[in-house]
This record gives C-alpha cells, sequence and structure tokens, in this order.
C-alpha cells in the first residue's frame, strides 16, 4: 500500500471513531470561533488564521468520548478549551523552533514575528483556563495547572538537551510525556474528575490518555523521518534539522558503529541537514530498524491504553477510545 493510501486510510479511521461525538465536535468548531474573539485586531487575525488552519481535533475527540464513557456532562466548549491548550502550544514551539511551516502554511510566527506569537499564544491558555474556571471545580484546575507546568517542563527539557547525542530513551520519554502526553491525560482525565467517578476510575482514563499521547509522539517521530511532505505539512527531517533527537534517531545511535554515531553527531550539530546528509541519516535509522522500534514502543504503548478501558462497560464510545488508540499508533505505519 502507498503512503498516500495508507494517510487516506489513517483519515478515513480518525473519522470513523469521531462518529459518535460528531455533532459535539461540529459545536468544538463553532466554540473556537466564538471564544476567541477579543476586539482586537491583531488577535482576532492569528486566532482565524490558525482555527481555520486546524489540526484533526484528536484531542477534543478524546475528551468528549471520555465525558461519553464516564458519564459527565462535558460539551463543545469544554472540548474547544483542550483544542486552545494544544493551540497554544503550537504557537509557543514554533517560536522556540523558529518554525516557518506549520500544517502546510506559513506558520503563525512566519506571518507574525514571533513576539505577537507568543502573546497570543498566551491568550490562547487565558481563555482555556476561564472556560475551565467557570465550571467551578477546583480539582478540574488543579489538574489544568499541572498538566500546563508538566508541558512546559517537557518543552524546557527537550530544548536543554538539544543537539545533545547523549540523550537515551529514557530521558526522551520523559520529554514526550511533559511537552506531548501531558495534555492527553487532562483531556482524558478532566470528564472522570467532572463524573465524580473516585480516584481508581479517573486513574484509568488518565492513564489512558497519558498513553496514547505517547503513542501518539512516537508515531510522529516516525513520521517525520517516514512521510512525505504533503502528507507531514511541513519538510520531512525537521526534527534532525532543529537538532532533536527523537526516538529513530536514539535507538540508531545506541545500536549504530563508531563512524555513524560520528555522522549523526555531526549533523545534529550541523542543525542544517541537506538532503543527501538526511538520506544518509536515515539509511542509518533504517539499517539498525529504528523506525520499526519506534513503531513497536507506539503499539505497545496503545495496547497498554486499550486495557486501561477495561474498567468502563462496553459502549459504541469504548469501541471508538480503543480505535483512537490504535489510531494514534498506527499513523506512522
Amino acid at each position: 500500500m502507498t503512503r498516500k493510501a495508507l494517510s487516506n486510510e489513517s483519515t478515513f479511521m480518525l473519522d470513523r471513531i469521531c462518529i459518535p461525538v460528531a455533532d459535539e465536535l461540529s459545536g468544538v468548531e463553532a466554540c473556537l470561533g466564538e471564544e476567541l474573539v477579543s476586539g482586537i485586531e491583531t488577535i482576532d487575525s492569528i486566532t482565524r488564521y490558525v482555527v481555520r488552519n486546524g489540526g484533526k481535533r484528536v484531542r477534543p475527540a478524546l475528551m468528549l468520548l471520555c465525558a461519553r464513557v464516564s458519564g459527565a456532562k462535558v460539551g463543545p466548549r469544554q472540548a474547544a478549551a483542550i483544542e486552545m491548550l494544544h493551540t497554544a502550544s503550537l504557537l509557543h514551539d514554533d517560536v522556540v523552533d523558529d518554525a516557518a511551516v506549520r500544517r502546510g502554511l506559513p506558520s503563525a510566527r512566519a506571518r507574525w514575528g514571533n513576539q505577537v506569537s507568543v502573546l497570543v499564544g498566551d491568550f490562547l491558555l487565558s481563555r482555556a483556563s476561564r472556560i475551565f474556571v467557570e465550571e467551578g471545580d477546583r480539582r478540574i484546575m488543579t489538574a489544568l495547572s499541572e498538566a500546563i507546568g508538566k508541558t512546559t517542563e517537557g518543552e524546557l527539557l527537550e530544548i536543554a538537551h538539544q543537539n545533545d547525542a547523549s540523550t537515551d530513551a529514557s530521558l526522551y520519554m520523559r520529554i514526550i510525556q511533559g511537552k506531548t502526553a501531558a495534555i492527553f491525560d487532562f483531556a482524558a482525565r478532566a470528564p472522570a474528575i467532572s463524573a465524580g467517578l473516585g480516584p481508581s476510575l479517573e486513574e484509568s482514563l488518565g492513564l489512558f490518555g497519558f498513553e496514547v499521547g505517547q503513542a501518539f509522539q512516537l508515531a510522529d517521530d516516525a513520521l517525520d523521518y517516514v512521510a512525505e511532505e504533503s502528507r507531514l505539512g511541513k519538510a520531512s527531517g525537521t526534527d534532525l534539522r532543529e537538532g532533536k533527537l527523537t526516538y529513530p534517531l536514539i535507538v540508531a545511535l545506541e545500536r549504530s558503529s563508531a563512524e555513524e554515531r560520528a555522522s549523526i553527531r555531526d549533523a545534529l550539530i550541523a542543525g542544517k541537514a541537506t538532503r543527501e546528509e538526511f538520506g544518509r541519516i536515515r539509511s542509518i535509522i533504517d539499517r539498525h530498524c529504528g523506525i520499526e522500534a519506534t513503531l513497536r514502543l507506539a503499539r505497545e504503548l496503545a495496547e497498554s491504553a486499550k486495557s486501561r478501558l477495561n474498567s468502563f462497560k462496553p459502549s459504541i464510545e469504548r469501541d471508538a477510545l480503543a480505535m483512537l488508540a490504535d489510531y494514534a499508533a498506527e499513523r506512522g505505519e
């Protein structure tokens, strides 16, 4: 099967997953348009741009499905707030990474500059926080603040180890558990808190989101090396050019010869791998099965996540969550 066919199959799978909450997801789009109006043209222009250039809304779908499974009264507005949190992190990431492209279009920082992008990211965080504050549940606000803190810690840990060829798998998992999985954890855990399910079931849903988030990031790691640029919405090999040691490269470093390790280190330090250099690093990764190891770990995490759902009664929504775990891991195949 071609990569284009795999991409179409992945999109079809996500569409199927979202069927039980399709109406609410339509409401998420409406809420994003309504909530992100400030009356300041610069803010409104950027928020319209990033919302229109929105992703697959995986995190809102996760929250809405977990709400159905847990019996929580969570609607499009809270799910929209999760997307705001995610979008804020992307705006900040693009500034940190000096990214020119996001989802196939010029990034906000490329169009409006770094200062404006950071401040609009802060605006999105404030609007998202306000929505959860209005629920009046102190435990949800605590979980939200923890998620934001862990996301920031993960991003800072990644920056601290940029271009660092000594980064190992354990450290990298700590990075993605913060920068990616923490918001997934919150999106799944918050409905359980709202429904008052108790610590055990809250933990089950939280861990489900946490493991799905890690699988999602690992699949992204693989996609950066194997996907066509039209599917990525950015240039392939971006992680390497930004000096980021993601899981495929870490596996290759652990298994490679001294000469191969030197090539990888040189590419990381240079921070601007040419197409030929990228091809050479990709061949080293392939030789040492870095992509396969990454996807295998993603699938293991997805399977573990699905086991967390056994505490909940069978339903269409529970089946959709299990499919979401598979989708998170299989996007890189």
